[in-house]
C-alpha cells in the first residue's frame, strides 16, 4: 500500500512539472507580438528575465519568459547577429533584450512572446533551414522557413 501511495506521489509531482513548463500563457496573460531583427547587438544590455519555455511553430518563435516587475510597462526585442555560421545548415546566434524602464517593483511576471522570426532565415525560400543559437536557451532551435499563405 506504501508503494502504491509512493507511485500515485511520484507521477502526480511529475504531471504538475510539467503543466507548469508550457508555452501556453498563464491566466490574464497577454501575448506580446515582436518581430525579430537582424543587426550588432553588442551595445544592446538587457535587463533580468528567464525564458521558461519555447517552441516554433510556421515562421513564429513562442517564448514563455519571467521576470519581476509589475508597476511600468517592460519590452523586449528580439536581435540576430548579422552573421552565420558557415555550416550545414547555417548557425546565428540570437538574443531576447529585455527592458525594464527600471521596474523596481518584485511581482514575479509571466508573459508569453511571439516572435517573427522570418527575419532570421538563411534565405527567404520554402524549407531553407537554419539553426538558432538563442541565448538563454541551451539546445539550437530549428527553423525551417514557410512561404506565408
Amino acid at each position: 500500500m506504501l508503494t502504491l501511495g509512493l507511485i500515485v506521489l511520484m507521477f502526480g509531482c511529475k504531471t504538475k512539472k510539467n503543466a507548469e513548463n508550457t508555452v501556453e500563457p498563464a491566466q490574464n496573460t497577454q501575448t506580446v507580438k515582436i518581430t525579430a531583427q537582424v543587426r550588432d547587438s553588442k551595445q544592446d544590455i538587457s535587463d533580468n528575465f528567464e525564458i521558461l519555455d519555447h517552441r516554433v511553430e510556421g515562421n513564429n518563435l513562442f517564448l514563455k519568459v519571467s521576470y519581476s516587475g509589475g508597476c511600468k510597462d517592460h519590452s523586449f526585442l528580439v536581435i540576430g547577429d548579422p552573421n552565420i555560421a558557415k555550416s550545414l545548415p547555417p548557425i546565428r546566434s540570437v538574443k531576447l533584450i529585455h527592458r525594464s524602464n527600471q521596474d523596481a517593483c518584485r511581482e514575479l511576471i509571466e508573459e508569453l512572446l511571439e516572435i517573427d522570426i522570418t527575419p532570421l532565415t538563411y534565405k527567404k525560400e520554402e524549407g531553407s533551414t537554419i539553426y538558432l543559437n538563442f541565448e538563454g536557451i541551451e539546445e539550437r532551435i530549428t527553423y525551417i522557413y514557410q512561404e506565408p499563405k
